[in-house]
């Protein structure tokens, strides 16, 4: 089981559901639906800016393949978000998130657990449905740049050349 829980509104909006959506596809590790409440000009921006990715903006090709990277390199087979803080402005739904891995042989506490605060911006589209348009990611940048090392998270070389 992937859902969020915790600090999660009874009767979200539908910005803040497409967000809620967005964090359940990821800890399930669900990429096909994620994609499918991506905007076509959606944006990921990483933060904070010492880290590698946050040069410039990731596009929604190359969101997808950094996020599928990451994934290959854990061990676990999806993880348990829990929403620590949400809040809603509009058409921007802020979450604070914190994750611990699931699966088999997978220990709480540890490499693959995560705290991050996810910034959406989300609009409804033409057709009636609300995608994200700009996903930004503050991480936990000394956890992760030690995931990365220790685990060799091996990114796309096309993106690479680029950051």
């Amino acid at each position: 089981m992937s859902k969020p829980i915790g600090k999660i509104p009874s009767n979200p909006s539908p910005q803040v559901q497409t967000a809620l959506d967005f964090v359940e596809y990821l800890a399930a590790k669900d990429f096909k639906s994620m994609e499918s409440i991506l905007s076509e000009d959606y944006t990921q921006i990483v933060r904070p800016k010492s880290m590698p990715l946050s040069k410039r903006p990731l596009n929604k090709t190359e969101s997808l393949q950094v996020i599928e990277a990451i994934d290959s390199a854990m061990k676990s087979s999806h993880s348990i978000p829990t929403i620590e803080d949400l809040v809603e402005v509009g058409n921007t739904v802020i979450i604070h998130v914190s994750s611990e891995p699931a699966g088999e042989n997978i220990q709480p506490g540890g490499p693959e657990s995560h705290e991050f605060l996810f910034w959406f911006d989300v609009r409804q589209e033409a057709d009636g449905k609300w995608r994200v348009l700009t996903f930004k990611e503050f991480v936990d940048s000394k956890h992760m740049l030690e995931f990365f090392v220790g685990n060799k998270v091996q990114l796309p070389t096309s993106l690479l050349s680029t950051l």
